[in-house]
């Protein structure tokens, strides 16, 4: 997302998902709650595509995705692991969720946030 694999630091040593703290200077982060209006699924590069291609994704398909994407899954027990099924299976119900797949271009993140803009201006 910022040119190299390493740009951002780890969750934790040996395990390969970063983060972004979004509480330093420059990433701002919501004060209060917000209604969530669409979701975008970040899939793999497309080394042959010129541009960002989005593509809807509904029901098993999108609540996989989220599953997929969701934070320490294998540290939570099962009370927990039901709610979560529960409130994602709300969530794609209730909210469009786009599958979002990139250009290998290492410019591609401007034009790919562009993408997810004018979509969801479409949508929302």
């Amino acid at each position: 997302m910022f040119g190299a694999p390493d740009a951002l630091p780890r969750v934790v040593a040996g395990w390969d998902k970063r983060y972004l703290a979004l509480g330093q200077p420059g990433y701002p982060f919501a004060a209060r709650a917000t209604r969530v209006g669409a979701v975008y699924v970040l899939g793999d590069r497309d080394a042959g595509a010129a541009a960002t291609t989005l593509a809807p994704l509904a029901g098993a398909r999108a609540l996989g995705q989220l599953v997929a994407n969701t934070y320490a899954s294998d540290l939570v027990g099962a009370n927990e692991r039901a709610k979560e099924l529960r409130v994602l299976g709300r969530l794609v119900r209730e909210v469009p969720v786009r599958g979002v797949r990139a250009p290998e271009d290492v410019g591609a993140p401007t034009r790919v946030c562009e993408a997810i803009l004018d979509d969801y201006a479409r949508i929302g």
